[in-house]
């Protein structure tokens, strides 16, 4: 059976602009103790450019691109 003692904890990483933010989460994140923290190994963005039109989204104009903040 496995020793409980030797688990380690991680949480998510915070990754999203602005980057005051990130750092301010991934401090808390250790202050509270967490081991660890996992960030994905690339910022692509999952929303194809082909519906990123007003008539789909209003936030289309707002944004140009849905990547904005991941690339």
């Amino acid at each position: 059976m496995a020793d409980l003692r030797s688990l380690e904890i991680g949480a998510p990483g915070p990754f999203l602009p602005p980057w005051d933010n990130a750092l301010k989460n991934a401090r808390l994140i250790d202050s509270l103790g967490y081991d660890s923290m996992a960030f994905p190994d690339h910022f692509a963005g999952f929303v194809p450019e082909c519906i990123w039109t007003p008539d789909i989204t209003p936030l289309a104009l707002l944004q140009p691109s849905p990547h904005t903040y991941y690339e």
